[in-house]
């Protein structure tokens, strides 16, 4: 019987920085665990919170940010696990900084499973490429700086917009013909003093459409809609930014399931606002320093 591959986990601080070094010429990962009195105390849902994990690391060497129920067997039907990852992304073109959003909502799932659930938190991090010295290549053992920090952010959703799109149905020459026909016996019958409810002119037909808006990734970014309404309205007069695929003449009907009247409208688009604002004095991390590689 083979023997189990211990973990040796770190201890991490809420809002304070965790700093990694490590020899260039290898990997490495580093584990933390997160006890779930951790997110009791800091009351996540009932205060609107998310978890905001960021970590860095010079150099394009951060392969990924794990966040995991259990790193132990995990029951993969359920395994909640969210993550940054760009393993397979070639390193010149790595980002330096990773960050990975855990929603309050699925800690409160996984509490419904679990009491006393534990996390696991993972960094990984790549050895640096080799280097060219007298004409081989070799391994570069400069050190590699990285850090990662865990914090809170406010929790921002994305908003679900219903609209209502009026169209007009172009009458065939036939249907015209129709409509003539139908004139006709309508003022015949007005002569013989009765009225006709037949409608006039062309016939509306309308459909509907939902549009989904995200909020940036970064939490200390703005969120707009870019939505502008007909004064007293629900109608669409412009839309820019990230609402520029709507037109001008839809009707907005719904806010995330919610009937839009010209009466509620302002209040419920002042919600959307309050509710995506951005979180602008959010803990990060202080930008790396480049390690000077050491010359061959």
């Amino acid at each position: 019987m083979g023997q189990q591959c211990s973990i040796n986990f770190e201890d991490i601080d809420l809002d304070s920085p965790y700093k990694i070094e490590y020899p260039g010429n290898r990997e490495k990962y580093v584990y933390f665990k997160m006890e779930s009195e951790m997110f009791d105390k800091l009351d996540l849902k009932g205060n609107g919170l998310d978890l905001y994990i960021t970590a860095e690391a010079e150099g394009g060497l951060l392969r990924g940010v794990y966040f995991a129920e259990s790193a132990f067997m995990p029951n993969k039907e359920t395994w909640y696990h969210p993550n940054a990852d760009q393993k397979f992304t070639p390193i010149p073109k790595r980002k330096q900084t990773l960050a990975v959003l855990v929603k309050h909502e699925d800690l409160t799932e996984i509490k419904k499973r679990n009491a006393a659930p534990v996390y696991h938190l993972t960094v990984a991090l790549d050895a640096r490429p080799k280097i060219k010295a007298d004409g081989k290549r070799i391994a570069d053992q400069t050190p590699v700086q990285a850090q990662l920090l865990i914090t809170t952010t406010k929790a921002r959703r994305p908003v679900h917009l219903e609209f209502e799109i009026p169209q007009t149905r172009k009458k065939s020459r036939e249907r015209k013909e129709a409509e003539r026909k139908a004139d006709e016996a309508k003022e015949k019958k007005q002569v013989d003093g009765k009225e006709d409810d037949s409608k006039e002119g062309e016939e509306e037909e309308k459909n509907t459409t939902e549009k989904i808006y995200y909020p940036p990734e970064n939490p200390w970014e703005d969120f707009e809609l870019g939505l502008h309404f007909k004064d007293g309205t629900t109608i669409v007069g412009e839309a820019i930014g990230r609402s520029n695929d709507i037109r001008p003449g839809w009707i907005l009907t719904k806010i995330d399931n919610q009937e839009v009247t010209k009466d509620n409208i302002t209040n419920l688009l002042k919600g959307v606002s309050e509710r995506c604002a951005p979180h602008k004095d959010i803990k990060r991390l202080d930008p790396l320093q480049e390690t000077k590689q050491r010359e061959v």
